[in-house]
C-alpha cells in the first residue's frame, strides 16, 4: 500500500482536545463534537483530526482534514453507543509538515434508552371521531361537527384544504372558493432538483423513468447488494431528461447471468446547489478513458463525500471507476477493468456522472438525509455501519469507496439494510486469482429517507 510521506517541523503544535457537546440520536449512533485551542503559531494552515476504537491502527487515517488555522471545532459523526473511542489531533502547513500528535482524548459513547410516550386519544368536539382520525380522514358525515376552518358541518377535514382564504404564495394567480371541497395547493419548492430510488435489477437492461423531467440529469447509481455472489458493476446508458436505462454487468471470465440485486440511485439536476442548512453540493459530467484529475466548479468547505459511476457503454467490456485523494478542490479518477485484461483503463472514453456532497445530515426536498463516510477500516468482511440518525424504514442507500488504497480492481456491495443500519463490504473481481482479500478502504455514503 503506497503511504504519502510527511516531514515533522520542529515546534509545530497543536493544543489539547476537548469534547465539547454529545449528541445522542438513536439507540445505535450518536455524534460528537470536537474542540481543541488554536495554535499562536502562523506556520499552522490546518488541522486533521483522526479517530477509532482503541487497539486499532486509527492514527494511520484522518477521518475529517481542515483546511483553516480559525476552524477550532470538528464533528464527528456515526459513532456506535456503548463503544470507546479515542481521538487525537495533528496541525499542518502549507508545505504539508505536521505536528506530533495532540494528547488522546477517550470517551465511551453512553447509551441511549429511548423515552416511550404514551398515545393520548382525544375526541374534543365529540362527533365520534379521534382527532387524529379527523386529520387523515376526508368527506365525513356532513351532519357531524368536523374540524373545517371555512365552515363547520361541511363534510370537509383540515386535511382535505378547502380553506377560505386566497393564498397567492402558494398558488400564485388562484383564488380558493371556499367550502366547495377542493382546496387550491402546491407543493413547496425543491430546495435542489433531486430525485432519488430504488430498483431490481439483473443482467437484463431496464427502464428507469424519472418522476419529473430534468434538464441536465447526473445520474449515479451504486453498490450492488449481495444476493448473488459473483463480482459485478452496475452499466447505465441512455440517460435522458426523463430516463436512463440500467444493469447489471458481470465481469469478462464470468457467464454473464447475474439474479436480480437491489440498486439505489439518485438523479440531481447538473450544476452546484446549497441546501437551506448551508450545505453544498456538486453534481457533474466528465469523460474520461483511464486516469482523471476532476476539479469542483467551487471550492468546498468541507471534504466532499464524492459518488460516482459510469453513465455511458462506448465501449462493451466491464469497467467500474475509483475515486481517491479527494480536497476541498477536486479528486483523482481511475477506470479499471479487470486484471487480467487491461487493469488500468478502458479502450473507450465514457462519461462519467459525479455527486459530491458536504458530510452532514438534515431534510432536503422533505426527505431526511445523511452524507457521511466509515473510518478506513472497510475490507473483504463485511462492516456494519450505523445511520445517524436512523430512519423510520430502510433508507435509499448509495455509496463509494473514497480511497484507493488496495489497487485490485473492486467496487461496493451491500446487505442487510434497514432503518438503523447496513453492512458493506470491498468485492474484487478474481479473473486474476481466487484471492479477494482487500487493504481497509473510507467508504462514503448518502442516505435518503423515502415514503413505505
Amino acid at each position: 500500500m503506497n503511504r504519502s510521506i510527511h516531514r515533522r517541523l520542529p515546534g509545530l503544535t497543536i493544543g489539547s482536545l476537548l469534547l465539547i457537546f454529545f449528541f445522542p440520536c438513536s439507540v445505535y449512533s450518536a455524534q460528537v463534537i470536537l474542540q481543541w485551542d488554536k495554535p499562536d503559531d502562523y506556520r499552522v494552515s490546518g488541522y486533521k483530526i483522526y479517530c477509532g476504537k482503541p487497539g486499532t491502527d486509527f492514527k494511520s487515517e484522518p477521518v475529517r482534514t481542515i483546511y483553516s488555522l480559525d476552524q477550532t471545532n470538528c464533528p464527528i459523526y456515526s459513532l456506535e453507543e456503548g463503544q470507546v473511542y479515542g481521538f487525537v489531533a495533528k496541525s499542518f502547513d502549507s508545505s504539508g509538515n505536521e505536528s506530533d500528535f495532540s494528547n488522546v482524548l477517550y470517551y465511551n459513547v453512553p447509551e441511549i434508552i429511548p423515552e416511550i410516550i404514551p398515545e393520548i386519544i382525544t375526541d374534543s368536539e365529540g362527533d365520534g371521531l379521534t382527532e387524529e382520525a379527523e386529520i387523515n380522514t376526508y368527506g365525513t358525515d356532513s351532519n357531524k361537527i368536523d374540524t373545517d376552518t371555512a365552515t363547520a358541518g361541511n363534510g370537509y377535514e383540515e386535511n382535505e384544504r378547502d380553506c377560505s382564504d386566497n393564498d397567492v404564495i402558494t398558488c400564485p394567480g388562484v383564488i380558493e372558493i371556499c367550502d366547495d371541497g377542493i382546496e387550491c395547493y402546491c407543493e413547496a419548492p425543491e430546495d435542489v432538483v433531486l430525485e432519488v430510488g430504488e430498483v431490481e435489477i439483473n443482467h437484463k437492461w431496464k427502464f428507469v423513468a424519472f418522476n419529473k423531467a430534468f434538464t441536465n440529469p447526473v445520474v449515479v447509481a451504486k453498490p450492488i447488494s449481495l444476493n448473488g455472489g459473483q463480482p459485478a458493476v452496475i452499466r447505465i446508458k441512455n440517460v435522458s431528461s426523463t430516463d436512463f436505462e440500467i444493469r447489471i454487468q458481470e465481469w469478462e471470465y464470468l457467464d454473464g447471468y447475474h439474479t436480480f440485486e437491489t440498486v439505489s440511485y439518485i438523479v440531481m439536476e447538473e450544476g452546484r446547489h446549497e441546501l437551506p442548512n448551508g450545505i453544498h453540493v456538486e453534481a457533474g459530467f466528465f469523460e474520461a478513458n483511464r486516469w482523471k484529475k476532476v476539479e469542483f466548479n467551487q471550492a468546498f468547505n468541507q471534504i466532499p463525500v464524492v459518488i460516482s459511476g459510469v453513465t455511458t457503454e462506448n465501449e462493451l467490456d466491464p469497467v467500474t471507476g475509483r475515486i481517491y485523494s479527494i480536497s476541498l478542490n477536486a479528486f483523482d479518477f481511475a477506470l479499471q477493468e479487470d486484471e487480467t485484461y487491461y487493469k488500468y483503463g478502458h479502450k473507450a472514453c465514457e462519461t462519467i456522472s459525479f455527486i459530491a456532497w458536504e458530510p452532514s445530515s438534515g431534510m432536503v426536498n422533505g426527505m431526511n438525509y445523511i452524507v457521511d463516510s466509515t473510518f478506513n477500516e472497510v475490507n473483504h468482511n463485511l462492516y456494519y455501519i450505523p445511520f445517524y440518525p436512523s430512519f423510520m424504514s430502510a433508507p435509499v442507500f448509495v455509496a463509494d469507496m473514497q480511497t484507493k488504497n488496495g489497487d485490485d480492481t473492486a467496487n461496493v456491495r451491500w446487505q442487510n439494510k434497514n432503518a438503523d443500519g447496513i453492512e458493506v463490504l470491498i468485492d474484487e473481481e478474481q479473473s486474476r486469482d481466487s484471492e479477494t482479500r482487500h487493504a481497509p478502504e473510507v467508504v462514503g455514503y448518502m442516505a435518503f429517507a423515502v415514503s413505505p
